[in-house]
């Protein structure tokens, strides 16, 4: 290991360490000259007086060499958290179009993910990322995958589909179904990735020889305003689902969106009418259902609903964070990137040493002076 020094400049001062070497060798080798001589009986010991100066300046030497903070510039094996697997998991029912927060309920889980991604709560070097949308359905957007720009771009993407209209989908949340999609998409990856293409490729595809979740910790970042209370079947098929959750050491970090307080479902409903097409509204199928949504919903609010979130949070040893204001966005954030490095297991990593990131070595230099100090006084 090459030894080399953060302040050099100090190096200058160990000349005059040697300046006094020097001068109590002189002044020694002089009484050496003309000490009396040596008659019977009496004794002069090996280096004499000597050794109480040799010691102090030995002592000054460390030091001012502690002043030039030395450093190692051989690599140091350090513990760092490894990779995971990051699967956002978006609800895009049209409660979420709500402005109780701003600009609405769907708006702030793509940010979220896009600036997770950004800011590295998400490791581009590192992790694999999936993607889901679900409503009433739960749809793969995109499998386990080191296709980040295909994940912005779903995220970006990620609204009410138009042909889901005229059905059930996007008119209600099933947040047991959505949860339960998750591995058993997985589980089909999975087959077609170990199993079905190395038969045709005549090999595994190369980053999936242990499996799709390669037996990385997964984080499921499960946004939704919530579902209706459950029933006890559902909850029991629940027990059953995280079951299956904790065999494959997946962990749901789930936020909440929306207020208590609730939003007009009328207005809601014209603010997904807004972002639609055209071509959509003339479809005199579509007229229909929307003018008989807005004699049902006269009056009626959408609420956050925390219940079954908070079951499925828990389940899972998972936590559970309420996005109630657009301004809690970088705390939301932080909150998942934190429940995220809590997931990540401990690996040993080389890090180089240079002078940007030295291990700085004068605390040692110091603890070898006061070692010299100790014995000299024991000495003497």
């Amino acid at each position: 290991m090459d030894i080399r020094f953060l302040d050099p400049q100090f190096f200058d001062l160990v000349y005059y360490v040697g300046v006094l070497f020097a001068l109590f060798t002189l002044a020694y080798l002089y009484k050496l000259l003309v000490r009396m001589r040596k008659t019977h009986g009496s004794k002069y010991p090996i280096g004499g007086a000597m050794r109480f100066w040799l010691f102090p300046v030995l002592i000054t030497a460390l030091l001012m060499a502690a002043l030039m903070r030395p450093y190692g510039s051989a690599p140091v094996i350090m513990s760092a958290g490894g990779c995971v697997n990051v699967i956002g998991a978006v609800d895009a029912s049209v409660s979420m179009y709500a402005r109780d927060v701003k600009p609405d309920r769907l708006e702030l889980p793509r940010k979220i993910l896009l600036e997770l991604e950004r800011r590295g709560g998400i490791r581009r070097d590192c992790d694999r990322v999936a993607y889901f949308r679900f409503d009433a359905d739960s749809r793969a957007k995109l499998p386990i995958s080191i296709d980040y720009d295909r994940f912005i771009e779903e995220i970006l993407r990620t609204e009410v589909i138009e042909e889901d209209i005229l059905n059930e989908s996007p008119w209600n949340t099933d947040l047991v179904n959505a949860v339960s999609h998750i591995p058993l998409a997985l589980a089909r990856q999975d087959t077609v990735y170990t199993q079905i293409l190395p038969k045709v490729l005549g090999h595994t595809l190369s980053g999936y020889e242990g499996g799709v979740l390669a037996g990385r910790p997964s984080a499921v970042i499960l946004f939704s305003d919530g579902d209706d209370e459950l029933e006890d079947d559902e909850y029991r098929r629940l027990d059953s689902i995280f079951t299956q959750y904790r065999r494959l050491n997946m962990h749901v970090i789930t936020v909440a969106v929306g207020t208590q307080q609730g939003y007009s479902k009328l207005l809601t409903l014209d603010h997904l009418i807004g972002n639609a097409s055209g071509r959509l509204l003339q479809n005199p199928a579509v007229k229909e259902v929307i003018d008989t949504l807005r004699i049902q919903w006269q009056g009626q609010e959408t609420r956050l609903q925390t219940e079954t979130l908070a079951a499925i949070a828990n389940r899972t040893n998972g936590a559970i964070f309420v996005l109630d204001d657009e301004k809690k966005v970088d705390e939301a954030i932080s909150f998942i990137t934190e429940q995220i490095n809590l997931l990540r297991p401990s690996v040993a990593v080389d890090i180089p040493r240079t002078e940007e990131h030295p291990r700085e070595l004068w605390r040692e230099v110091v603890i070898a002076a006061v070692i010299v100090a100790f014995f000299s006084i024991l000495l003497f």
